[in-house]
């Protein structure tokens, strides 16, 4: 089967990056690359010129898109400008790979414009969306002119952050009509599945569960109940709002005042203006709250500060499958969420971690207290989350999950075919 993928961020494959920092698609990559009769070929946007490449049975193909100054100023506005000389792009490499099916990488990049230029089969990889995402874009009492304000001085912020309501406008236009369009679709939760039959009653939808970085489904460590005067708290990515940044300091705050001794960890990079802007709005500062940002992290860093750590706590206002909640279910960490999106598919309340309402600090603070030593139950859920998460993020159960999506699709396709 000869498959062509288009995906938005660089394989780590390509420049022969470190394994330990690729992402959920370069993992997925390696699944595919060890099935056999399977010929792949990525696409992927490149900011240089740079040239094909092939790595076994791989081929790798960046899409540079030129920008002029005018094509560069008009992009602040749209993001229609550039999909013209994508999806010319995106034909000439359809025609060179000649694939049996196209996989494109989320609806929330202009790649699912191609079903209207192909008859070759698309399938979509649902990540997130926007259409829900926008809605989440500032939380209560936050602005884009709050965050432009916060801005300065730095201009080029400041007009980007005023643009930023226009150019996601486009970007939902965009969107809207990428579910229109495309027919097949997989996801891997219930949340996905039921917005994606929102979107486009008459699709197909495939579940695929979400492939993980080696160094997570090996699980040679395992996180150990560590009972200890001071907790741990840990939270992987904590920008932008939609992530609960505003709600996580609300929570540590909380935690604070009620004599809490802890720490809390997170790992990411927060933009400065948007960090002065969420302290100037809760009136407190991250630091007074004991909250440190430690910057991206390696899959092995990341894994041993997950096993050190108390509890994983993710406070998102919406969210599909985060590979952050995932990845702590391998190493078994025991895990509080929002209950929004598509987390209740990966975490069962009080079995495989526990869920509170978003939104409600006060909730998230009286649940960290309650289960802080509560070494019995964290035990228990630790272990019933590492076994969840095998099964899941199992490699092989992804692959055939991946290939029978496929061949569906082209057993379809071709039927139809037939009586057309």
């Amino acid at each position: 089967m000869n498959v062509l993928w288009f995906e938005v961020t660089e394989p780590c494959g390509y420049n022969q990056k470190n394994s330990f920092v690729c992402g959920w698609q370069d993992s997925l990559e390696r699944i595919l690359s060890k099935q056999k009769d399977i010929k792949l070929s990525i696409a992927f946007e490149s900011s240089t010129s740079s040239l094909p490449r092939t790595k076994g049975n791989i081929n790798y193909i960046p899409l540079c898109i030129h920008k002029n100054l005018l094509r560069m100023i008009k992009s602040e506005f749209s993001w229609m400008y550039n999909s013209k000389e994508l999806i010319s792009k995106m034909k000439d490499v359809i025609k060179s790979v000649k694939p049996d099916i196209i996989h494109v990488f989320g609806t929330e990049w202009p790649f699912g414009l191609i079903t209207k230029h192909t008859s070759i089969p698309v399938v979509i990889h649902i990540q997130g969306s926007i259409t829900e995402i926008n809605k989440y874009i500032y939380p209560k009492n936050y602005s884009f002119w709050g965050e432009a304000i916060a801005c300065f001085p730095s201009i080029r912020q400041m007009i980007e952050t005023v643009l930023k309501p226009i150019k996601n406008t486009s970007r939902l236009l965009m969107e809207k009509k990428i579910w229109e369009t495309n027919n097949n679709y997989m996801g891997r939760t219930q949340w996905d599945k039921d917005l994606s039959l929102a979107m486009h009653p008459n699709r197909n939808y495939f579940h695929v569960d979400e492939a993980l970085r080696e160094i997570f489904v090996e699980q040679s460590s395992q996180w150990q109940f560590k009972k200890r005067e001071r907790i741990t708290l840990i939270t992987n990515g904590g920008a932008p709002f939609w992530k609960g940044p505003n709600i996580l300091l609300r929570t540590a705050k909380l935690l604070k005042h009620n004599g809490i001794k802890f720490v809390w960890l997170v790992i990411g990079e927060m933009p400065n203006h948007l960090k002065i802007f969420i302290e100037k709005k809760e009136r407190t500062s991250f630091e007074e709250n004991y909250v440190h940002f430690l910057g991206w992290q390696e899959a092995k860093q990341i894994q041993e500060k997950l096993i050190d750590a108390t509890l994983y706590i993710h406070c998102s206002y919406i969210d599909n499958s985060p590979n952050a909640i995932c990845e702590a279910q391998c190493v078994g960490i025991p895990i509080i969420s929002t209950n929004v999106g598509g987390i209740s598919s990966l975490i069962e309340n009080e079995k495989t971690g526990f869920l509170v309402p978003p939104n409600r600090p006060k909730e998230l603070a009286d649940r960290i207290i309650s289960l802080k030593n509560n070494e019995e139950l964290l035990k228990k859920v630790s272990h019933a989350s590492i076994i969840t998460a095998q099964k899941r993020h199992n490699p092989q159960n992804i692959a055939k999950q991946l290939l029978n999506c496929y061949n569906n699709i082209l057993s379809t396709s071709q039927k139809n075919n037939i009586y057309t």
